[in-house]
Protein backbone atom coordinates (compact mmCIF):
# COMPACT_ATOMS: atom_id res chain seq x y z
CA UNK A 1 0.00 0.00 0.00
CA UNK A 2 1.13 3.56 -1.01
CA UNK A 3 1.65 6.36 1.95
CA UNK A 4 -0.86 9.08 1.35
CA UNK A 5 1.37 12.41 0.76
CA UNK A 6 0.73 14.94 3.39
CA UNK A 7 -0.80 17.97 1.75
CA UNK A 8 2.11 19.88 2.25
CA UNK A 9 3.84 17.58 -0.35
CA UNK A 10 1.11 17.46 -2.51
CA UNK A 11 1.24 21.43 -2.68
CA UNK A 12 5.44 21.11 -3.98
CA UNK A 13 4.72 18.66 -6.35
CA UNK A 14 1.53 20.74 -7.87
CA UNK A 15 4.13 23.99 -7.54
CA UNK A 16 7.01 21.72 -9.14
CA UNK A 17 4.34 21.17 -12.14
CA UNK A 18 3.82 24.82 -12.23
CA UNK A 19 6.74 25.96 -12.44
CA UNK A 20 7.68 23.79 -15.25
CA UNK A 21 4.74 24.27 -17.04
CA UNK A 22 5.44 28.43 -17.08
CA UNK A 23 8.99 28.13 -17.32
CA UNK A 24 8.36 25.75 -20.77
CA UNK A 25 5.24 28.55 -21.62
CA UNK A 26 7.56 31.40 -21.58
CA UNK A 27 10.52 29.87 -23.59
CA UNK A 28 8.35 28.68 -26.19
CA UNK A 29 8.55 31.24 -29.73
CA UNK A 30 5.23 33.54 -29.68
CA UNK A 31 4.15 34.50 -32.93
CA UNK A 32 6.22 38.14 -34.48
CA UNK A 33 3.75 40.74 -34.46
CA UNK A 34 5.25 42.88 -37.08
CA UNK A 35 6.93 46.02 -36.39
CA UNK A 36 4.96 48.66 -38.04
CA UNK A 37 6.05 49.90 -41.27
CA UNK A 38 8.24 52.90 -40.74
CA UNK A 39 7.06 56.50 -42.22
CA UNK A 40 7.89 57.88 -45.62
CA UNK A 41 11.29 60.04 -45.65
CA UNK A 42 11.73 63.04 -47.05
CA UNK A 43 14.31 63.32 -50.46
CA UNK A 44 16.21 65.91 -50.75
CA UNK A 45 15.81 67.94 -54.33
CA UNK A 46 16.12 70.97 -55.92
CA UNK A 47 13.77 72.57 -58.58
CA UNK A 48 15.51 72.98 -62.19
CA UNK A 49 14.30 76.27 -64.07
CA UNK A 50 12.57 75.84 -66.88
CA UNK A 51 15.23 77.95 -68.64
CA UNK A 52 18.42 76.44 -66.99
CA UNK A 53 19.06 74.88 -70.04
CA UNK A 54 18.39 75.85 -73.61
CA UNK A 55 16.44 73.25 -74.90
CA UNK A 56 12.64 72.44 -74.90
CA UNK A 57 10.52 69.23 -74.11
CA UNK A 58 9.84 67.15 -77.37
CA UNK A 59 6.47 66.58 -78.24
CA UNK A 60 4.35 63.80 -76.75
CA UNK A 61 0.84 62.84 -77.49
CA UNK A 62 -1.25 65.36 -74.81
CA UNK A 63 -4.20 63.92 -75.88
CA UNK A 64 -4.00 60.29 -74.88
CA UNK A 65 -1.24 61.31 -71.85
CA UNK A 66 -2.31 64.80 -70.68
CA UNK A 67 0.78 64.64 -68.23
CA UNK A 68 4.19 63.72 -68.99
CA UNK A 69 6.24 62.16 -66.11
CA UNK A 70 9.16 60.60 -66.53
CA UNK A 71 12.89 60.07 -65.12
CA UNK A 72 16.32 61.16 -66.46
CA UNK A 73 19.07 59.17 -65.31
CA UNK A 74 21.83 59.19 -67.90
CA UNK A 75 22.45 61.80 -70.78
CA UNK A 76 20.67 59.26 -73.49
CA UNK A 77 17.09 59.95 -71.02
CA UNK A 78 17.58 63.63 -71.23
CA UNK A 79 18.10 63.56 -74.92
CA UNK A 80 15.09 61.24 -75.25
CA UNK A 81 13.25 63.88 -73.45
CA UNK A 82 14.31 67.06 -74.81
CA UNK A 83 15.70 68.60 -77.57
CA UNK A 84 18.21 71.41 -77.67
CA UNK A 85 17.09 75.26 -78.78
CA UNK A 86 19.69 76.91 -80.36
CA UNK A 87 18.28 80.88 -80.06
CA UNK A 88 20.94 83.01 -81.39
CA UNK A 89 22.76 84.99 -78.72
CA UNK A 90 22.24 82.47 -75.89
CA UNK A 91 25.12 80.79 -74.17
CA UNK A 92 23.50 78.52 -71.74
CA UNK A 93 23.89 74.82 -71.61
CA UNK A 94 21.65 72.46 -73.64
CA UNK A 95 21.69 69.82 -71.27
CA UNK A 96 23.96 68.69 -67.75
CA UNK A 97 27.34 67.45 -68.18
CA UNK A 98 27.38 63.75 -68.65
CA UNK A 99 29.66 63.29 -65.53
CA UNK A 100 25.99 65.33 -63.49
CA UNK A 101 24.30 62.00 -63.98
CA UNK A 102 26.65 59.85 -61.94
CA UNK A 103 25.47 61.56 -59.09
CA UNK A 104 21.93 62.73 -60.13
CA UNK A 105 19.12 62.13 -61.73
CA UNK A 106 15.89 64.51 -63.03
CA UNK A 107 11.91 63.70 -62.21
CA UNK A 108 10.15 65.98 -65.07
CA UNK A 109 6.25 66.67 -64.78
CA UNK A 110 5.21 68.43 -67.72
CA UNK A 111 2.10 69.33 -69.47
CA UNK A 112 0.59 71.79 -72.40
CA UNK A 113 -1.08 74.57 -71.87
CA UNK A 114 -1.58 78.26 -72.81
CA UNK A 115 1.66 80.33 -72.67
CA UNK A 116 2.37 81.80 -69.47
CA UNK A 117 4.89 84.34 -68.00
CA UNK A 118 5.16 82.82 -65.10
CA UNK A 119 8.60 80.89 -63.95
CA UNK A 120 6.92 77.60 -62.12
CA UNK A 121 4.46 77.01 -64.64
CA UNK A 122 1.44 76.63 -62.30
CA UNK A 123 3.55 73.82 -60.34
CA UNK A 124 4.43 73.62 -56.51
CA UNK A 125 6.41 71.20 -55.61
CA UNK A 126 4.32 69.58 -52.05
CA UNK A 127 7.32 67.18 -50.90
CA UNK A 128 8.90 64.13 -52.46
CA UNK A 129 9.39 61.19 -50.31
CA UNK A 130 11.17 57.64 -50.00
CA UNK A 131 9.19 54.33 -48.75
CA UNK A 132 11.34 51.11 -48.83
CA UNK A 133 12.49 51.32 -52.07
CA UNK A 134 9.73 53.56 -53.93
CA UNK A 135 9.54 57.54 -54.55
CA UNK A 136 6.53 59.61 -54.14
CA UNK A 137 6.28 63.04 -55.81
CA UNK A 138 3.46 65.43 -54.51
CA UNK A 139 2.96 68.31 -56.41
CA UNK A 140 -0.06 71.08 -56.77
CA UNK A 141 -0.73 71.99 -60.48
CA UNK A 142 -2.80 75.22 -61.07
CA UNK A 143 -2.25 77.21 -64.16
CA UNK A 144 -2.00 80.66 -64.12
CA UNK A 145 -5.00 82.58 -66.29
CA UNK A 146 -3.59 83.51 -69.79
CA UNK A 147 -4.96 85.26 -72.84
CA UNK A 148 -1.97 83.65 -74.86
CA UNK A 149 -2.96 82.60 -78.75
CA UNK A 150 -0.40 79.38 -78.06
CA UNK A 151 0.44 76.66 -76.39
CA UNK A 152 3.94 75.78 -74.44
CA UNK A 153 5.03 72.84 -72.73
CA UNK A 154 5.69 73.98 -69.37
CA UNK A 155 7.31 71.43 -66.47
CA UNK A 156 8.41 70.52 -63.02
CA UNK A 157 11.75 69.03 -63.03
CA UNK A 158 13.50 68.34 -59.93
CA UNK A 159 17.31 67.26 -59.57
CA UNK A 160 17.60 64.36 -56.73
CA UNK A 161 20.44 62.04 -56.16
CA UNK A 162 21.09 59.01 -58.06
CA UNK A 163 18.90 56.07 -56.82
CA UNK A 164 17.43 53.41 -58.53
CA UNK A 165 14.39 52.94 -57.57
CA UNK A 166 11.83 50.45 -58.12
CA UNK A 167 8.85 52.80 -59.18
CA UNK A 168 8.28 56.13 -58.59
CA UNK A 169 5.04 57.85 -58.29
CA UNK A 170 3.04 61.06 -59.32
CA UNK A 171 0.46 62.87 -57.15
CA UNK A 172 -1.20 65.97 -58.97
CA UNK A 173 -3.27 67.71 -56.02
CA UNK A 174 -3.44 64.82 -54.51
CA UNK A 175 -4.61 62.35 -56.69
CA UNK A 176 -2.52 59.66 -57.52
CA UNK A 177 -1.74 60.43 -61.86
CA UNK A 178 0.88 57.70 -62.96
CA UNK A 179 3.62 55.27 -61.39
CA UNK A 180 6.47 54.46 -63.37
CA UNK A 181 7.86 51.43 -63.02
CA UNK A 182 11.61 52.24 -63.34
CA UNK A 183 13.43 48.81 -64.94
CA UNK A 184 10.80 49.44 -67.75
CA UNK A 185 10.88 52.29 -70.77
CA UNK A 186 9.64 55.71 -69.03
Amino acid sequence: MKPTPSPHGRRLVILALLSGALAAASTATEPAVPAPAPPPSPVACHRVAMDQYQCFIKNWDEKQTPVLCAVVRTPTDFSALFHPAPVGGTQRPFAPPPEFFTKEQILVVARVMPAQSSPDGGFTLEKLTRHNNELELHYQFQPHTSNATFSVKNFLALRLPQHPYASITFYENGRKIRTLKTNQNN
